[in-house]
Protein backbone atom coordinates (compact mmCIF):
# COMPACT_ATOMS: atom_id res chain seq x y z
CA UNK A 1 0.00 0.00 0.00
CA UNK A 2 1.52 3.29 -1.16
CA UNK A 3 1.69 6.51 0.86
CA UNK A 4 -0.68 8.30 -1.54
CA UNK A 5 -3.26 5.57 -1.12
CA UNK A 6 -3.01 5.79 2.67
CA UNK A 7 -3.46 9.59 2.51
CA UNK A 8 -6.57 9.12 0.37
CA UNK A 9 -7.96 6.74 3.02
CA UNK A 10 -7.37 9.31 5.74
CA UNK A 11 -8.82 12.28 3.87
CA UNK A 12 -11.25 10.66 1.46
CA UNK A 13 -14.92 9.74 1.67
CA UNK A 14 -16.51 6.55 2.95
CA UNK A 15 -16.83 5.38 -0.65
CA UNK A 16 -13.06 5.83 -1.16
CA UNK A 17 -12.36 3.84 2.00
CA UNK A 18 -14.67 0.98 1.01
CA UNK A 19 -13.21 0.81 -2.51
CA UNK A 20 -9.56 0.78 -1.39
CA UNK A 21 -10.09 -1.66 1.49
CA UNK A 22 -11.97 -4.05 -0.80
CA UNK A 23 -9.02 -4.04 -3.18
CA UNK A 24 -6.73 -4.68 -0.21
CA UNK A 25 -8.97 -7.48 1.05
CA UNK A 26 -9.30 -9.17 -2.35
CA UNK A 27 -5.51 -9.27 -2.68
CA UNK A 28 -4.83 -10.85 0.71
CA UNK A 29 -8.05 -12.70 1.64
CA UNK A 30 -6.53 -16.18 1.32
CA UNK A 31 -3.42 -15.24 3.29
CA UNK A 32 -2.99 -16.09 6.98
CA UNK A 33 0.47 -14.62 7.33
CA UNK A 34 1.58 -10.97 7.74
CA UNK A 35 0.98 -8.82 4.64
CA UNK A 36 4.37 -7.12 4.91
CA UNK A 37 3.35 -3.49 5.44
CA UNK A 38 5.95 -1.13 6.73
CA UNK A 39 5.55 -0.48 10.50
CA UNK A 40 4.50 3.14 10.03
CA UNK A 41 1.92 2.27 7.37
CA UNK A 42 0.60 -0.62 9.46
CA UNK A 43 -0.04 1.59 12.50
CA UNK A 44 -1.67 4.38 10.45
CA UNK A 45 -3.96 1.98 8.61
CA UNK A 46 -4.90 0.18 11.85
CA UNK A 47 -5.74 3.46 13.64
CA UNK A 48 -7.79 4.62 10.68
CA UNK A 49 -9.87 1.44 10.61
CA UNK A 50 -10.43 1.43 14.37
CA UNK A 51 -11.58 5.08 14.23
CA UNK A 52 -14.15 4.19 11.60
CA UNK A 53 -15.36 1.19 13.58
CA UNK A 54 -15.93 3.35 16.65
CA UNK A 55 -17.86 5.95 14.62
CA UNK A 56 -21.62 5.13 14.44
CA UNK A 57 -21.97 7.52 11.50
CA UNK A 58 -19.63 5.34 9.45
CA UNK A 59 -21.71 2.18 9.90
CA UNK A 60 -21.79 1.57 6.13
CA UNK A 61 -18.03 0.93 6.22
CA UNK A 62 -17.91 -1.36 9.25
CA UNK A 63 -18.21 -4.66 7.40
CA UNK A 64 -15.39 -3.75 5.03
CA UNK A 65 -13.27 -2.52 7.94
CA UNK A 66 -13.72 -5.80 9.81
CA UNK A 67 -12.71 -7.73 6.71
CA UNK A 68 -9.54 -5.66 6.47
CA UNK A 69 -8.82 -6.23 10.18
CA UNK A 70 -8.63 -9.95 9.52
CA UNK A 71 -5.86 -9.27 7.00
CA UNK A 72 -3.98 -6.90 9.31
CA UNK A 73 -4.14 -9.12 12.37
CA UNK A 74 -2.09 -12.71 12.12
CA UNK A 75 -0.80 -13.35 15.51
CA UNK A 76 1.29 -10.78 17.66
CA UNK A 77 -1.35 -8.07 17.39
CA UNK A 78 -4.14 -10.44 18.37
CA UNK A 79 -2.26 -11.78 21.35
CA UNK A 80 -1.44 -8.26 22.54
CA UNK A 81 -5.09 -7.35 22.46
CA UNK A 82 -6.02 -10.41 24.50
CA UNK A 83 -4.26 -8.71 27.38
CA UNK A 84 -6.73 -5.81 27.15
CA UNK A 85 -9.90 -7.93 27.45
CA UNK A 86 -10.29 -6.75 31.05
CA UNK A 87 -10.86 -3.22 29.74
CA UNK A 88 -14.63 -2.58 30.09
CA UNK A 89 -14.43 -0.06 27.25
CA UNK A 90 -13.24 -2.66 24.74
CA UNK A 91 -16.33 -3.39 22.59
CA UNK A 92 -17.77 -6.87 22.64
CA UNK A 93 -17.77 -6.99 18.83
CA UNK A 94 -13.98 -6.58 18.81
CA UNK A 95 -13.50 -9.35 21.37
CA UNK A 96 -15.82 -11.65 19.44
CA UNK A 97 -14.09 -10.91 16.16
CA UNK A 98 -10.68 -11.58 17.70
CA UNK A 99 -11.82 -14.98 18.95
CA UNK A 100 -13.40 -15.90 15.62
CA UNK A 101 -10.19 -14.97 13.85
CA UNK A 102 -8.07 -16.95 16.32
CA UNK A 103 -10.32 -19.95 15.81
CA UNK A 104 -9.89 -19.81 12.03
CA UNK A 105 -6.14 -19.41 12.37
CA UNK A 106 -5.77 -22.31 14.80
CA UNK A 107 -8.16 -24.50 12.79
CA UNK A 108 -6.55 -24.04 9.37
CA UNK A 109 -2.93 -23.21 10.22
CA UNK A 110 -1.51 -26.09 12.22
CA UNK A 111 1.94 -24.52 12.41
CA UNK A 112 0.52 -21.60 14.41
CA UNK A 113 -0.72 -23.73 17.31
CA UNK A 114 2.67 -24.51 18.91
CA UNK A 115 3.66 -20.83 18.71
CA UNK A 116 0.42 -19.76 20.36
CA UNK A 117 0.90 -22.29 23.17
CA UNK A 118 4.55 -21.65 23.96
CA UNK A 119 5.85 -18.46 22.38
CA UNK A 120 2.75 -16.30 22.93
CA UNK A 121 1.40 -18.07 26.09
CA UNK A 122 -2.00 -18.41 24.42
CA UNK A 123 -3.37 -20.92 26.91
CA UNK A 124 -2.67 -18.59 29.83
CA UNK A 125 -4.40 -15.60 28.24
CA UNK A 126 -7.41 -17.58 27.03
CA UNK A 127 -7.91 -19.23 30.44
CA UNK A 128 -7.72 -15.80 32.07
CA UNK A 129 -10.50 -14.59 29.75
CA UNK A 130 -12.68 -17.49 30.90
CA UNK A 131 -11.82 -16.75 34.53
CA UNK A 132 -12.83 -13.13 34.04
CA UNK A 133 -16.16 -14.14 32.49
CA UNK A 134 -16.85 -16.53 35.36
CA UNK A 135 -16.11 -13.91 38.01
CA UNK A 136 -18.30 -11.35 36.28
CA UNK A 137 -21.18 -13.81 36.04
CA UNK A 138 -20.81 -14.85 39.69
CA UNK A 139 -20.82 -11.22 40.83
CA UNK A 140 -23.98 -10.54 38.83
CA UNK A 141 -25.61 -13.66 40.24
CA UNK A 142 -24.76 -12.67 43.83
CA UNK A 143 -26.26 -9.24 43.25
CA UNK A 144 -29.48 -10.70 41.86
CA UNK A 145 -29.67 -13.41 44.51
CA UNK A 146 -32.06 -15.43 42.38
CA UNK A 147 -29.97 -18.26 41.00
CA UNK A 148 -27.76 -20.88 42.58
CA UNK A 149 -25.56 -21.06 39.50
CA UNK A 150 -23.96 -18.47 37.25
CA UNK A 151 -26.20 -16.88 34.67
CA UNK A 152 -24.45 -15.55 31.59
CA UNK A 153 -25.68 -12.71 29.39
CA UNK A 154 -25.84 -13.50 25.71
CA UNK A 155 -22.73 -11.57 24.72
CA UNK A 156 -20.63 -13.26 27.42
CA UNK A 157 -21.93 -16.70 26.44
CA UNK A 158 -21.14 -16.02 22.81
CA UNK A 159 -17.59 -14.98 23.68
CA UNK A 160 -17.04 -17.98 25.97
CA UNK A 161 -18.11 -20.31 23.18
CA UNK A 162 -15.54 -18.82 20.84
CA UNK A 163 -12.80 -19.01 23.49
CA UNK A 164 -13.58 -22.69 24.09
CA UNK A 165 -13.27 -23.43 20.37
CA UNK A 166 -9.84 -21.81 20.25
CA UNK A 167 -8.74 -23.65 23.40
CA UNK A 168 -9.87 -26.95 21.89
CA UNK A 169 -7.60 -26.40 18.89
CA UNK A 170 -4.66 -25.57 21.16
CA UNK A 171 -5.14 -28.42 23.63
CA UNK A 172 -6.08 -31.05 21.05
CA UNK A 173 -2.56 -32.37 20.55
CA UNK A 174 -1.51 -32.48 24.19
CA UNK A 175 -0.56 -35.99 25.28
CA UNK A 176 -3.51 -36.78 27.55
CA UNK A 177 -1.78 -39.69 29.23
CA UNK A 178 1.50 -37.91 29.84
CA UNK A 179 1.16 -34.11 29.94
CA UNK A 180 4.18 -32.09 30.99
CA UNK A 181 4.16 -29.96 34.14
CA UNK A 182 2.92 -26.79 32.44
CA UNK A 183 0.22 -28.62 30.47
CA UNK A 184 -0.89 -30.38 33.63
CA UNK A 185 -1.28 -27.02 35.39
CA UNK A 186 -3.30 -25.58 32.50
CA UNK A 187 -5.56 -28.63 32.37
CA UNK A 188 -6.27 -28.47 36.11
CA UNK A 189 -7.36 -24.83 35.77
CA UNK A 190 -9.46 -25.68 32.74
CA UNK A 191 -11.25 -28.58 34.45
CA UNK A 192 -12.34 -26.27 37.27
CA UNK A 193 -13.62 -23.72 34.76
CA UNK A 194 -15.38 -26.39 32.70
CA UNK A 195 -17.21 -27.61 35.80
CA UNK A 196 -18.49 -24.07 36.41
CA UNK A 197 -19.61 -23.80 32.79
CA UNK A 198 -21.57 -27.04 33.13
CA UNK A 199 -23.51 -25.46 35.98
CA UNK A 200 -24.16 -22.22 34.09
CA UNK A 201 -27.51 -21.14 32.71
CA UNK A 202 -28.01 -19.08 29.60
CA UNK A 203 -29.93 -18.88 26.38
CA UNK A 204 -26.75 -20.39 24.97
CA UNK A 205 -26.64 -23.26 27.47
CA UNK A 206 -26.76 -25.98 24.82
CA UNK A 207 -23.84 -24.45 22.91
CA UNK A 208 -21.87 -23.90 26.12
CA UNK A 209 -22.35 -27.50 27.16
CA UNK A 210 -21.51 -28.77 23.68
CA UNK A 211 -18.20 -26.91 23.63
CA UNK A 212 -17.54 -27.93 27.24
CA UNK A 213 -18.01 -31.59 26.31
CA UNK A 214 -15.55 -31.17 23.46
CA UNK A 215 -13.02 -29.63 25.83
CA UNK A 216 -13.44 -32.43 28.37
CA UNK A 217 -12.64 -34.91 25.62
CA UNK A 218 -9.11 -33.52 25.28
CA UNK A 219 -8.44 -33.38 29.02
CA UNK A 220 -6.39 -36.11 30.74
CA UNK A 221 -8.89 -38.76 31.96
CA UNK A 222 -7.25 -38.77 35.39
CA UNK A 223 -8.56 -35.21 35.88
CA UNK A 224 -12.23 -36.13 35.60
CA UNK A 225 -12.09 -36.52 39.38
CA UNK A 226 -11.84 -32.72 39.53
CA UNK A 227 -15.43 -32.49 38.29
CA UNK A 228 -16.49 -33.87 41.67
CA UNK A 229 -16.23 -31.79 44.82
CA UNK A 230 -16.65 -32.87 48.42
CA UNK A 231 -20.04 -32.28 49.95
CA UNK A 232 -20.10 -30.15 53.11
CA UNK A 233 -20.21 -32.07 56.35
CA UNK A 234 -23.48 -32.34 58.22
CA UNK A 235 -23.98 -30.13 61.31
CA UNK A 236 -22.08 -31.46 64.29
CA UNK A 237 -19.35 -33.02 62.17
CA UNK A 238 -21.07 -36.41 61.90
CA UNK A 239 -20.04 -37.24 58.35
CA UNK A 240 -21.76 -36.12 55.18
CA UNK A 241 -25.37 -35.18 54.81
CA UNK A 242 -26.61 -37.97 52.55
CA UNK A 243 -29.81 -38.41 50.61
CA UNK A 244 -30.85 -42.08 50.60
CA UNK A 245 -31.95 -43.55 47.27
CA UNK A 246 -34.99 -45.52 48.41
CA UNK A 247 -37.78 -47.06 46.36
CA UNK A 248 -41.23 -47.85 47.74
CA UNK A 249 -43.71 -50.19 46.11
CA UNK A 250 -47.41 -50.78 46.61
CA UNK A 251 -48.28 -54.14 48.28
CA UNK A 252 -50.39 -56.61 46.27
CA UNK A 253 -52.58 -59.41 47.60
CA UNK A 254 -51.63 -62.92 46.54
CA UNK A 255 -48.67 -64.32 44.62
CA UNK A 256 -50.33 -63.99 41.21
CA UNK A 257 -51.23 -60.37 41.85
CA UNK A 258 -47.67 -59.68 42.96
CA UNK A 259 -46.28 -61.10 39.72
CA UNK A 260 -48.71 -59.03 37.65
CA UNK A 261 -47.87 -55.92 39.66
CA UNK A 262 -44.16 -56.52 39.20
CA UNK A 263 -44.60 -56.85 35.44
CA UNK A 264 -47.08 -54.14 34.65
CA UNK A 265 -46.30 -51.33 37.10
CA UNK A 266 -44.46 -48.50 35.35
CA UNK A 267 -41.50 -47.34 37.43
CA UNK A 268 -39.34 -44.75 35.72
CA UNK A 269 -35.76 -43.82 36.58
CA UNK A 270 -36.89 -40.83 38.62
CA UNK A 271 -38.71 -43.20 40.99
CA UNK A 272 -35.93 -45.79 41.08
CA UNK A 273 -33.46 -43.25 42.41
CA UNK A 274 -33.67 -39.63 43.35
CA UNK A 275 -32.71 -38.23 39.94
CA UNK A 276 -32.08 -34.71 41.15
CA UNK A 277 -30.03 -35.74 44.17
CA UNK A 278 -26.62 -34.23 43.59
CA UNK A 279 -24.80 -36.32 46.20
CA UNK A 280 -23.14 -39.69 45.89
CA UNK A 281 -20.45 -41.20 48.09
CA UNK A 282 -19.85 -37.85 49.75
CA UNK A 283 -19.30 -36.08 46.41
CA UNK A 284 -21.30 -33.36 44.69
CA UNK A 285 -22.26 -34.95 41.35
CA UNK A 286 -24.03 -31.92 39.90
CA UNK A 287 -21.58 -31.63 36.99
CA UNK A 288 -22.13 -35.29 36.08
CA UNK A 289 -25.89 -34.80 36.24
CA UNK A 290 -25.56 -31.89 33.81
CA UNK A 291 -23.54 -34.06 31.42
CA UNK A 292 -26.17 -36.81 31.63
CA UNK A 293 -28.89 -34.23 30.97
CA UNK A 294 -26.94 -33.11 27.91
CA UNK A 295 -26.69 -36.74 26.75
CA UNK A 296 -30.45 -37.13 27.11
CA UNK A 297 -31.06 -33.92 25.16
CA UNK A 298 -28.85 -35.24 22.37
CA UNK A 299 -30.71 -38.56 22.39
CA UNK A 300 -33.93 -36.61 21.87
CA UNK A 301 -32.47 -34.69 18.91
CA UNK A 302 -33.65 -35.39 15.33
CA UNK A 303 -32.35 -38.63 13.85
CA UNK A 304 -30.78 -36.80 10.89
CA UNK A 305 -28.15 -35.20 13.12
CA UNK A 306 -27.69 -38.15 15.48
CA UNK A 307 -24.21 -39.13 14.29
CA UNK A 308 -22.73 -35.64 14.58
CA UNK A 309 -24.46 -34.69 17.82
CA UNK A 310 -24.06 -37.98 19.70
CA UNK A 311 -20.45 -38.91 18.91
CA UNK A 312 -18.73 -36.40 21.26
CA UNK A 313 -20.98 -36.95 24.28
CA UNK A 314 -21.00 -40.75 23.91
CA UNK A 315 -17.21 -40.76 23.57
CA UNK A 316 -16.92 -38.63 26.71
CA UNK A 317 -19.26 -40.90 28.67
CA UNK A 318 -17.19 -43.96 27.72
CA UNK A 319 -13.95 -42.25 28.78
CA UNK A 320 -15.40 -40.96 32.05
CA UNK A 321 -16.86 -44.27 33.24
CA UNK A 322 -13.64 -46.04 32.25
CA UNK A 323 -11.43 -43.58 34.08
CA UNK A 324 -13.31 -42.93 37.32
CA UNK A 325 -14.98 -45.50 39.56
CA UNK A 326 -17.18 -43.01 41.44
CA UNK A 327 -18.50 -41.54 38.22
CA UNK A 328 -19.16 -45.01 36.81
CA UNK A 329 -21.13 -46.14 39.85
CA UNK A 330 -23.20 -42.97 39.92
CA UNK A 331 -23.89 -43.04 36.18
CA UNK A 332 -24.87 -46.68 36.43
CA UNK A 333 -27.55 -45.82 38.98
CA UNK A 334 -28.88 -43.18 36.61
CA UNK A 335 -28.69 -45.18 33.38
CA UNK A 336 -29.20 -48.76 34.63
CA UNK A 337 -31.30 -48.60 37.80
CA UNK A 338 -32.53 -51.89 39.30
CA UNK A 339 -34.99 -53.59 36.94
CA UNK A 340 -38.66 -53.59 37.86
CA UNK A 341 -40.90 -53.37 34.82
CA UNK A 342 -39.79 -56.04 32.34
CA UNK A 343 -42.98 -56.29 30.27
CA UNK A 344 -41.44 -54.18 27.50
CA UNK A 345 -38.38 -54.70 25.41
CA UNK A 346 -35.28 -52.86 26.70
CA UNK A 347 -35.40 -50.50 23.69
CA UNK A 348 -39.04 -49.53 24.31
CA UNK A 349 -39.64 -46.50 26.50
CA UNK A 350 -38.30 -43.04 27.26
CA UNK A 351 -35.58 -43.76 29.82
CA UNK A 352 -31.86 -43.39 29.13
CA UNK A 353 -31.50 -47.17 29.11
CA UNK A 354 -34.27 -47.53 26.53
CA UNK A 355 -32.77 -44.91 24.22
CA UNK A 356 -29.24 -46.30 24.49
CA UNK A 357 -30.49 -49.84 23.80
CA UNK A 358 -32.13 -48.50 20.64
CA UNK A 359 -28.76 -47.15 19.50
CA UNK A 360 -27.17 -50.59 19.92
CA UNK A 361 -28.77 -51.63 16.62
CA UNK A 362 -28.38 -48.25 14.91
CA UNK A 363 -27.20 -48.17 11.26
CA UNK A 364 -24.71 -45.51 12.37
CA UNK A 365 -21.71 -47.73 13.06
CA UNK A 366 -19.75 -45.47 15.40
CA UNK A 367 -22.80 -44.49 17.42
CA UNK A 368 -23.80 -48.15 17.72
CA UNK A 369 -20.39 -49.21 19.06
CA UNK A 370 -20.07 -46.28 21.46
CA UNK A 371 -23.51 -46.79 23.01
CA UNK A 372 -22.89 -50.54 23.35
CA UNK A 373 -19.44 -50.00 24.92
CA UNK A 374 -20.88 -47.43 27.31
CA UNK A 375 -23.54 -49.84 28.59
CA UNK A 376 -21.04 -52.72 28.68
CA UNK A 377 -18.67 -50.77 30.93
CA UNK A 378 -21.55 -49.80 33.21
CA UNK A 379 -22.20 -53.55 33.50
CA UNK A 380 -18.54 -54.08 34.57
CA UNK A 381 -18.05 -55.77 31.19
CA UNK A 382 -20.12 -58.72 32.39
CA UNK A 383 -21.91 -60.49 29.52
CA UNK A 384 -24.68 -61.84 31.74
CA UNK A 385 -25.40 -58.43 33.22
CA UNK A 386 -25.37 -56.75 29.81
CA UNK A 387 -27.86 -59.28 28.45
CA UNK A 388 -30.03 -58.77 31.50
CA UNK A 389 -30.33 -55.03 30.86
CA UNK A 390 -30.30 -54.94 27.05
CA UNK A 391 -31.39 -58.34 25.78
CA UNK A 392 -29.18 -60.71 23.78
CA UNK A 393 -30.55 -59.41 20.48
CA UNK A 394 -29.36 -55.87 21.14
CA UNK A 395 -26.04 -57.00 22.65
CA UNK A 396 -25.16 -59.53 19.92
CA UNK A 397 -23.17 -57.07 17.80
CA UNK A 398 -20.87 -56.04 20.64
CA UNK A 399 -20.46 -59.61 21.89
CA UNK A 400 -19.55 -60.82 18.41
CA UNK A 401 -16.98 -58.07 17.90
CA UNK A 402 -15.34 -58.84 21.26
CA UNK A 403 -15.48 -62.63 20.98
CA UNK A 404 -17.87 -62.95 23.91
CA UNK A 405 -20.79 -64.78 22.34
CA UNK A 406 -20.06 -67.73 24.61
CA UNK A 407 -20.24 -65.51 27.69
CA UNK A 408 -17.46 -64.51 30.05
CA UNK A 409 -16.02 -61.12 30.91
CA UNK A 410 -13.86 -58.74 28.92
CA UNK A 411 -10.81 -57.91 31.10
CA UNK A 412 -10.11 -54.44 29.71
CA UNK A 413 -10.60 -52.66 33.03
CA UNK A 414 -9.87 -53.78 36.59
CA UNK A 415 -13.17 -53.51 38.42
CA UNK A 416 -13.88 -53.77 42.13
CA UNK A 417 -14.78 -57.22 43.38
CA UNK A 418 -17.92 -56.08 45.21
CA UNK A 419 -21.19 -56.46 43.34
CA UNK A 420 -23.24 -53.39 42.52
CA UNK A 421 -26.15 -55.42 41.21
CA UNK A 422 -29.07 -56.20 43.50
CA UNK A 423 -32.16 -57.66 41.86
CA UNK A 424 -35.43 -56.17 43.01
CA UNK A 425 -38.17 -58.39 44.40
CA UNK A 426 -40.31 -57.58 41.37
CA UNK A 427 -37.59 -58.77 38.97
CA UNK A 428 -36.77 -61.91 40.98
CA UNK A 429 -40.42 -63.04 40.78
CA UNK A 430 -40.42 -63.06 36.99
CA UNK A 431 -36.74 -63.61 36.25
CA UNK A 432 -37.23 -67.16 34.99
CA UNK A 433 -39.89 -65.97 32.56
CA UNK A 434 -37.75 -63.24 30.98
CA UNK A 435 -36.75 -64.09 27.41
CA UNK A 436 -32.98 -63.46 27.30
CA UNK A 437 -33.09 -62.62 23.58
CA UNK A 438 -35.76 -59.93 23.78
CA UNK A 439 -34.99 -58.98 27.39
CA UNK A 440 -38.65 -58.90 28.45
CA UNK A 441 -41.12 -60.96 30.44
CA UNK A 442 -43.10 -63.45 28.36
CA UNK A 443 -45.81 -65.55 30.01
CA UNK A 444 -45.77 -69.31 29.41
CA UNK A 445 -47.23 -70.33 26.05
CA UNK A 446 -48.31 -73.69 24.71
CA UNK A 447 -45.70 -75.44 22.56
CA UNK A 448 -46.40 -75.02 18.82
CA UNK A 449 -45.32 -78.63 18.38
CA UNK A 450 -47.87 -79.92 20.87
CA UNK A 451 -50.14 -82.54 19.32
CA UNK A 452 -47.89 -83.14 16.29
CA UNK A 453 -46.68 -86.57 15.31
CA UNK A 454 -42.97 -87.20 14.80
CA UNK A 455 -43.52 -87.24 11.04
CA UNK A 456 -45.22 -83.83 11.16
CA UNK A 457 -42.42 -82.39 13.26
CA UNK A 458 -39.81 -83.70 10.82
CA UNK A 459 -41.79 -82.27 7.90
CA UNK A 460 -41.89 -78.79 9.51
CA UNK A 461 -38.19 -78.99 10.31
CA UNK A 462 -37.31 -79.79 6.69
CA UNK A 463 -39.47 -76.90 5.48
CA UNK A 464 -37.46 -74.59 7.74
CA UNK A 465 -34.16 -76.03 6.48
CA UNK A 466 -35.22 -75.51 2.87
CA UNK A 467 -36.21 -71.90 3.51
CA UNK A 468 -32.90 -71.18 5.24
CA UNK A 469 -30.98 -72.89 2.44
CA UNK A 470 -32.75 -70.77 -0.18
CA UNK A 471 -32.02 -67.55 1.73
CA UNK A 472 -28.37 -68.59 2.05
CA UNK A 473 -27.94 -69.41 -1.65
CA UNK A 474 -29.47 -66.05 -2.58
CA UNK A 475 -27.01 -64.27 -0.21
CA UNK A 476 -29.85 -62.91 1.92
CA UNK A 477 -28.45 -64.41 5.12
CA UNK A 478 -25.17 -66.04 6.15
CA UNK A 479 -25.56 -68.89 8.68
CA UNK A 480 -22.83 -69.03 11.33
CA UNK A 481 -21.65 -71.10 14.23
CA UNK A 482 -19.86 -69.81 17.32
CA UNK A 483 -16.19 -70.69 17.39
CA UNK A 484 -13.90 -71.27 20.34
CA UNK A 485 -12.83 -67.65 20.00
CA UNK A 486 -16.36 -66.56 20.95
CA UNK A 487 -17.00 -65.04 17.51
CA UNK A 488 -19.43 -66.16 14.78
CA UNK A 489 -17.90 -68.08 11.87
CA UNK A 490 -19.76 -68.65 8.58
CA UNK A 491 -20.74 -72.12 7.41
CA UNK A 492 -21.01 -73.07 3.76
CA UNK A 493 -24.42 -74.71 3.97
CA UNK A 494 -27.35 -74.93 6.33
CA UNK A 495 -26.80 -78.65 6.71
CA UNK A 496 -23.54 -77.95 8.54
CA UNK A 497 -25.56 -76.44 11.37
CA UNK A 498 -26.84 -79.91 12.21
CA UNK A 499 -23.32 -81.13 12.88
CA UNK A 500 -22.86 -80.51 16.57
CA UNK A 501 -25.27 -77.52 16.62
CA UNK A 502 -22.81 -75.81 18.86
CA UNK A 503 -19.24 -74.65 19.10
CA UNK A 504 -16.74 -75.15 16.31
CA UNK A 505 -13.43 -76.79 17.11
CA UNK A 506 -10.27 -74.68 17.24
CA UNK A 507 -8.98 -76.03 13.90
CA UNK A 508 -12.16 -74.83 12.16
CA UNK A 509 -11.70 -71.39 13.68
CA UNK A 510 -8.12 -71.21 12.47
CA UNK A 511 -9.04 -72.38 8.99
CA UNK A 512 -11.79 -69.79 8.66
CA UNK A 513 -9.62 -66.96 9.93
CA UNK A 514 -6.83 -67.91 7.50
CA UNK A 515 -9.21 -67.83 4.55
CA UNK A 516 -10.49 -64.32 5.27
Amino acid sequence: MESATLQLLEAGTDQDLVRILKQFYDKYEEQFTPVGLEPGYYDRLWDLIMDRLSDPKAASTHQTCLSAIRILSCIPGLMCRLKTFRDPDLPHIVKHFDMRLLFLLTAFCADIRPKLRSEYHGLTYLIEILDLSLKTALEDTDLQGTNRYSSYPDDQSELINEVLKVLYNLVLHIDKNNPDEEEDSHCLRLISILRSLLLATSRWTDSLHSNTVNMLLVMPPSMYEELLVNMPEAPGGHGYSTVPMVVTTQPCAGAAAQVEAACFTEVDDATAINQRSCEYDGKDMTAIIKILDFLEARLNAPVQSADKSLMPILTLMVEMVQANRTIRKFVRLRVLPPLRDVTKRPEEGASLRNKLCTLMTSPLRDVKHLSANFLFILCKESVDRLIKYTGYGNAAGLLASRGLMLGGRSPNIEYSSGSEDSDTEEYVRVRDMVNPVTGRYEPPRPSPLEGMTDEQKEHEAMKLVNVLDKLTRNNVIQPCRIGYDGKPHPVESVMELQEGMGVMNPQDCNDNSDSD
